[in-house]
């Protein structure tokens, strides 16, 4: 059997439909699974062994099966790959895509919505599970989970690294209060530490290494992995602090003890799923990220959650290692 998947989510969201792909691999052991999306971020599924390859959403012809209108507008080389397919699960919700694999008659399973998940409908895990009660597979998502650190190429930290960036300025931590806890964690711990950007963190991490250096901490920038790279190097940290993001989805996902800081994010929606991660996050803050109909003051939630909170989190998850 061959099965086709698309996904165009960002790293966060992909790192927790991993559960999700993984009950399709185990529900089809045999079968081969494509998916289709960005290559960067399906890189991590594809070495982890959950897919078997990974096409690029703007394959030519692609954008066709996304408009409506008769299938037989597709491209003929597209249709003859398409016809090698007896199943396709999609986690991007589009009427036409269904439509037009359906004309082609490929068996289609999709997430039902809505997206972002609801307030109270559950962990984000939970709602990707959704996709697949058309095929039998139900009940409640296991962590994710990605391979053990030799899986993985590039190179090794162990130390502690903090991440201050994530995928909206809204969601980050000031720069100045993690270069305060990275301080605090290496005075006491005599680990290494490394501050990581990612391809849209370059402000956030200048910005802490610059303050790092006023505190008399020379910090190591790491850019440039591959997330191949990051997974491995995150699972062989001692320690990540960071954000809401898929870099502490992500870091969670191969066993790294995360310290993430929440501001208008909803941490029973989107807090890591792992034994060794720890969230902090103003109680009495009602969650507005995405919600589109609440306002959020800038840096309201984040208010009181102090560099001395983080770096005991973080010394407490230290501890245990």
């Amino acid at each position: 059997m061959n099965i086709l998947i698309f996904h165009s989510g960002a790293l966060g969201d992909l790192v927790n439909t991993l559960p999700a792909i993984s009950a399709l691999r185990r529900r089809f052991p045999g079968a081969v699974l494509t998916a289709v999306g960005r290559p960067d971020l399906l890189a991590l599924p594809l070495e982890a062994g959950l897919i078997d390859e990974a096409v690029a959403l703007e394959r030519p012809g692609m954008h066709l099966l996304f408009a409506p209108g008769p299938a037989e507008k597709l491209p003929g080389p597209l249709r003859e790959w398409l016809s090698g397919f007896d199943l396709a699960v999609s986690w991007v919700r589009s009427p036409e895509l269904i439509a037009n694999l359906g004309a082609l008659g490929i068996a289609t399973h999709f997430h039902p919505g809505p997206f972002p998940p609801p307030a109270g409908s559950g962990h984000a895990t939970e709602h990707m599970m959704l996709a697949l009660r058309g095929l039998g597979i139900d009940g409640p998502a296991a962590a994710p989970r990605l391979p053990a650190p030799g899986r993985w190429p590039g190179p090794r930290f162990p130390g502690i690294i903090v991440h201050p960036g994530s995928g909206s300025r809204r969601k980050n931590w000031p720069a100045e209060k993690f270069a305060q806890a990275a301080t605090i964690l290496a005075d006491g711990s005599g680990l290494p530490f490394a501050v990581l950007a990612g391809p849209a963190d370059g402000e956030a991490a200048a910005a802490t290494v610059a303050l790092l250096k006023a505190l008399g901490h020379e910090a190591r920038l790491i850019a440039g992995l591959t997330l191949p790279e990051l997974a491995g190097m995150l699972a062989s940290a001692r320690l990540l602090v960071g954000n809401d993001s898929g870099v502490a989805h992500l870091a969670g996902s191969v066993g790294a003890p995360v310290v993430a800081v929440f501001g208008p994010s909803d941490p029973a929606r989107w807090g890591v799923r792992q034994a060794a991660a720890v969230i902090l996050r103003r109680s009495d803050c009602v969650p507005c990220f995405d919600d589109r109909s609440r306002v959020c003051q800038s840096g309201e939630c984040f208010a009181g959650l102090t560099p001395e909170a983080v770096a005991e989190a973080g010394a407490g998850l230290l501890s245990r290692r």
